[in-house]
């Protein structure tokens, strides 16, 4: 991971020479300021048809028409811009525009980032949505202004994903069910530390072996939001579905600073205040869907455990914050101003 004292310096040296790259495609742009139009390449990991994929589309052909053709935003899902690295890397040295991503990949460049991922630091998703709005969020405020610092990336905005969930072949109602289980994990270190903190030892898995993983018993289960336990058919490998949202999501959009400060203000405005409607969509929807998911994941065949079938939720939380407490001591005061947001 790198660390957050890496320089400028240190991730134009990481990218191997991405910033020469990077300025030639902002070169060949028409900026908005003598009435041509400036394109942006934005990158993302998920599928165009998820909900995610279609807000960033939606974003797209909102700006450009709002802008009156000023700013076109190029959508590149799928990871077609390369992995998670790659873009988070590419958008600082400016060979890729924008994107949306997770918080904790933006720790790689800035690690006190990952902050807003951490396990049940929200209330519920009103409280996950107010602490990640770049409007008025004092904490995400601060840190934003240390990661364009760092890394020359500003987060903008961002789209609801959904809670973290957590899926096994038998029913787990609290930690000491997952001992000795190996459930797979994201090789971050918020995202082991949960898993761990769940009672399970965490395995890192890449998410395209997954599948096989599960089918094989390479692992014994998985946790993810319940839109990507449908869309990858997760439930033909596993049975049981514990409702312990564990980590609540919001997708920040971030931008390449330099690209940023080389529009109009009124076109960042536009870009502003286009991403903040559609968020508010994106909370909406999430919730619906997630509300739809949970029925058809049972109609496939999963068992849902949740706290009126047994799941001991406090359990989980103190065993979870127990870990989190442990391994992240550092942010102790940045996890208490996120808590009272």
């Amino acid at each position: 991971m790198v660390r957050d004292n890496t320089t400028r310096r240190q991730m134009l040296q990481i990218t191997g020479g991405a910033a020469a790259v990077g300025l030639s495609g902002l070169a060949g742009c028409t900026g908005s300021f003598n009435g041509g139009t400036t394109t942006f390449k934005y990158g993302h990991p998920n599928s165009p048809d998820s909900v995610v994929g279609q807000f960033a589309s939606k974003l797209s052909d909102e700006v450009e028409s709002r802008t009156e053709g000023e700013v076109k935003i190029n959508v590149h899902p799928s990871s077609q811009l390369g992995g998670v690295s790659d873009m988070i890397q590419g958008t600082s040295s400016g060979s890729i525009e924008m994107g949306h991503n997770d918080f904790s990949a933006l720790g790689q460049l800035y690690e006190q980032m990952s902050v807003f991922n951490l396990p049940y630091i929200y209330e519920d998703r009103d409280h996950l949505m107010r602490a990640t709005d770049p409007r008025s969020s004092e904490v995400l405020q601060e840190l934003n202004k240390e990661l364009v610092d760092k890394s020359d990336i500003r987060v903008i905005g961002g789209w609801y994903y959904g809670r973290r969930q957590l899926t096994c072949n038998s029913a787990i109602k609290k930690p000491a069910d997952l001992n000795n289980k190996k459930i797979r994990a994201i090789p971050l270190k918020v995202f082991l530390t949960t898993v761990r903190g769940l009672g399970a030892q965490p395995e890192a898995v890449d998410f395209s072996e997954l599948p096989s993983a599960l089918a094989t018993g390479v692992v014994d289960g998985q946790e993810n939001p319940l839109v990507t336990i449908d869309a990858n058919k997760f439930y033909e490998q596993q049975s049981h579905l514990m409702m312990t949202s564990h980590i609540t999501l919001q997708l920040p959009v971030y931008i390449n600073e330099k690209a940023w400060q080389g529009l109009s203000e009124e076109n960042q405005q536009t870009v502003r205040s286009t991403i903040a409607e559609l968020r508010a969509e994106s909370l909406a929807e999430g919730k619906q869907k997630e509300q739809e998911l949970r029925g058809t994941l049972q109609e496939k065949g999963m068992t849902i455990i949740d706290e009126s079938s047994g799941l001991q939720l406090d359990a989980f939380k103190e065993s979870v914050n127990d870990e989190v407490e442990s391994a992240f001591s550092g942010w102790s005061d940045l996890v208490s101003r996120i808590e009272k947001i």
